[in-house]
């Protein structure tokens, strides 16, 4: 006999809603279930005191959006530099219902903007290898990113190391020619050559 869908959904539910409840009463939360179940509609509990990671992401990001790396505070980086960390990879990577897709991106794109102004931070700081580092993060996820490219090659010409800062203009050409079969722009081409002449 087949197994109704909704009779998976109650199972499920009634089972996770016994995992959570249990985990309440042993001191993992402030003793409320995290949801919420009625005849008819499932919600999460707002005053269930759960931490989430993506909640905890987003609010990071939240309180320094409109803030260039450049102008960070050291308060703000380190909110930032916790942030990144609980980025782990994708939002539930093997799904590809629409809203998935949507927020997958979105917390990308998060994550991305992060780092970059983490970038921006430490090269204003000084920590030029701190700074490659978040940027090849970046280029993990997005590798023809040209303003991650010009950045890495400041980064590591200002840690006096022009020679790595030149192969990351060829990384650049590279990845913007298989990826958009274009050339770096002008801005790309002009810090090369200040990197090249050494000015």
């Amino acid at each position: 006999a087949l197994v109704s869908p909704v009779v998976y959904l109650r199972q499920t539910l009634w089972q996770l809603h016994s995992a959570l409840a249990s985990r309440a009463r042993h001191g993992q939360a402030n003793g409320e279930a995290l949801l919420t179940l009625d005849p008819g509609w499932v919600r999460v509990n707002p005053r269930a005191g759960w931490w989430l990671d993506v909640a905890a992401f987003e609010q990071a990001y939240s309180l320094c959006r409109e803030t260039a790396g450049w102008d960070l505070t050291d308060p703000q980086a380190q909110a930032l530099e916790a942030a990144v960390v609980l980025y782990r990879g994708d939002l539930i990577e093997a799904w590809y219902q629409d809203w998935c897709i949507h927020e997958r991106d979105r917390l990308q794109l998060t994550y991305l903007a992060m780092l970059d102004q983490l970038m921006g931070y430490c090269e204003a700081r000084r920590s030029y290898a701190k700074g490659v580092g978040y940027g090849h993060c970046i280029l993990r996820y997005d590798p023809a990113r040209e303003s991650t490219h010009r950045q890495l090659m400041r980064l590591y010409y200002h840690s006096g190391d022009r020679t790595t800062a030149l192969r990351q203009y060829e990384r650049c050409a590279g990845a913007m020619a298989s990826h958009f079969n274009v050339q770096p722009s002008r801005e790309t081409v002009a810090l090369y050559h200040q990197v090249r002449t050494d000015r």
